[in-house]
């Protein structure tokens, strides 16, 4: 992760912008003792940058902080469900009132989940915010963010081996676009539901919107 924020920070002295990171389909195991000793592998990331033609009139800078996301697992016949504890909405809006805006959530691999007790897990996410450079001490809020909880529906078709989507997120998108919202990211969380006896499973992604403030 030192090396990933040592990237950020050169491009960013060059003029660029951060605007997502995505993990690559390349990975490495962890050690015979790293196993044991619960250390999930690592996987190579990459990193999207806007970058300028001519020489910048604004630079950016960004930080990366650690937010904990529990999730529980809830036992019940026939069917059992796992819920999110972390309240998203409260987490961006504590740096956004801080003059911070909202660039990506990544799901750090070099972090395992931990398991908390008998019916919780812990998996650690990476939330980027960028400023201005030269507002790096204005601490006023520039954004305002809001989050939309959505349960996606996946088939799984056991007999061909495949699973297909029901449903898409692209009306919530439209809708909060014409209000004057710009979609920072999207969270999928290990929150999820199913029937007994069905093929279907709802799988809940968050939504996360910025939009600038009026003055």
């Amino acid at each position: 992760m030192a090396q990933l924020i040592q990237q950020v920070k050169d491009m960013s002295s060059r003029g660029g912008r951060l605007v997502c990171l995505e993990s690559s389909l390349s990975t490495k195991s962890p050690s015979f003792l790293g196993s044991l000793q619960g250390k999930a592998g690592s996987a190579d990331v990459d990193l999207l940058f806007q970058m300028p033609v001519q020489s910048p009139s604004t630079l950016y800078t960004y930080q990366a902080v650690n937010i904990p996301i529990v999730s529980k697992v809830k036992q019940g016949f026939p069917t059992g469900k796992i819920q999110t504890e972390c309240d998203f909405s409260e987490q961006l809006q504590s740096y956004l009132s801080e003059g911070w805006k909202l660039v990506d959530i990544f799901y750090d691999s070099e972090f395992s989940m931990k398991a908390i007790g008998r019916s919780r897990v812990s998996q650690n996410s990476v939330w980027f915010f960028e400023k201005e450079l030269d507002r790096i001490n204005d601490n006023k809020t520039e954004y305002e963010g809001a989050v939309v909880e959505y349960w996606h529906t996946v088939k799984y078709r056991s007999l061909k081996g495949r699973a297909t989507a029901e449903g898409s997120w692209n009306d919530v998108v439209v809708e909060m676009g014409q209000q004057g919202w710009e979609l920072a990211c999207l969270v999928k969380l290990r929150d999820q539901t199913s029937q007994p006896f069905s093929s279907k499973l709802k799988m809940k992604i968050l939504l996360i919107f910025q939009r600038k403030l009026l003055r």
